[in-house]
């Protein structure tokens, strides 16, 4: 805006170079102060270090966006990572600072409060299906929340209460911990679900999707050697009996194509805890006369885990009369189970059954 005025107005151009420069850092502190909603300039440059001495203090529980806080902040520890449906945020840096700005826009923090900064960046969400969206973000301060927050490459500071700041670091410090009201922490909501990330600790709390934020949640025939999900075909006998009694036998093969993690379902639907997840099977069914195949039905799938327990599986398509999306409530941490294609169906139609049971091995790497 400056440079604007100073080529086409001749007053500006007499400017000497401190007026223009004091110009320039007054209208950087009417931008940064006591905005909820910001968006900014990509930050080029390292911290810098501003005055303390007379620095005005900010006002109340301001939330600020500036290029230069008095101090290097924390990286963020591996995990710091919020994954929504659509959207997801990741915590950059993060730390305590005596002052931010610079010259007339430099202030201190509020009496009985600290200043806490942090950057952020946005990540995708995930569904590869749904279109992109900026992630909802809040900050919450002692349980109370307030937003939204709009992601900048800038520093954001915020004032927090100093017995808050202090008291919570060391219950939260060992890993996650339970969001509460007596920590700063860094919200993202999506569908109704919210998860944070701690700003004192840097930590993810544990309302974390922990399924979102794994690196190995997808395996199918291009990825053999990353998992087993794509077998050999395996023989099927079926018994089908119709509405009016006539029966008959047919055989044909039965393959599980592909396996995927997610919290979502295409429903929208999705598991109650934090520490559960959906996988989705998409096994092919190809009967004897079949051009092409079609999806297994979910009431003849089941999933044993390795200690045991057999999960059955719910068709979760969005369009459940004409799609099939078959998924298995697991836990998070998933890596290997064991289906199996047995049991009978009835429809108005007839009925369907397994003759010859199936069972088919599928895993996910670890991570």
């Amino acid at each position: 805006m400056v440079r604007r005025a100073t080529a086409g107005g001749a007053g500006l151009r007499r400017m000497s170079r401190p007026l223009l420069r004091l110009v320039a850092v007054a209208l950087s502190g009417t931008l940064a102060v006591a905005a909820w909603q910001v968006t900014g300039e990509p930050r080029h440059s390292a911290p810098s270090t501003v005055s303390g001495a007379g620095t005005p203090a900010a006002i109340g529980d301001v939330l600020s966006r500036t290029t230069s806080i008095s101090s290097a902040l924390s990286a963020a520890p591996t995990g710091a990572t919020l994954i929504a449906r659509t959207a997801g945020v990741r915590l950059l840096e993060y730390g305590f600072i005596d002052h931010y700005g610079v010259g007339a826009a430099a202030r201190s923090a509020p009496p009985g409060r600290r200043l806490l900064a942090f950057t952020l960046e946005p990540r995708p969400g995930e569904s590869r299906d749904a279109p992109e969206t900026e992630p909802v973000l809040s900050i919450r301060i002692g349980g109370v929340e307030r937003g939204p927050l709009v992601i900048s490459k800038d520093y954001l500071v915020a004032a927090v209460p100093a017995a808050l700041s202090s008291s919570s670091v060391g219950s939260s410090s060992a890993g996650s911990s339970s969001a509460g009201s007596d920590g700063v922490d860094l919200v993202l909501t999506e569908d109704g679900v919210r998860q944070s990330i701690s700003l004192l600790t840097g930590r993810p709390n544990s309302d974390q999707l922990l399924v979102c934020t794994r690196l190995h949640r997808w395996v199918g025939s291009a990825t053999p050697d990353k998992g087993t999900p794509a077998g050999n075909p395996r023989d099927v006998t079926m018994k089908v009996t119709r509405a009016d009694g006539t029966s008959g036998m047919t055989s044909g093969t039965i393959t599980v194509e592909s396996a995927s993690l997610s919290y979502w379902a295409q429903n929208l639907s999705h598991p109650p805890e934090r520490r559960s997840a959906f996988l989705h099977v998409s096994a092919n069914v190809k009967l004897a006369g079949d051009k092409v195949g079609y999806g297994a039905e979910a009431a003849l799938l089941h999933l044993r885990l390795p200690d045991g327990t057999v999960v059955p599986a719910v068709n979760a398509a969005a369009n459940p009369g004409e799609d099939i999306d078959d998924v298995f409530k697991v836990p998070a941490t998933f890596t290997t189970g064991t289906i199996s294609y047995a049991g009978s169906l009835s429809s108005g139609l007839g009925t369907q059954s397994v003759v010859s049971p199936v069972t088919l091995p599928v895993s996910i790497p670890a991570g």
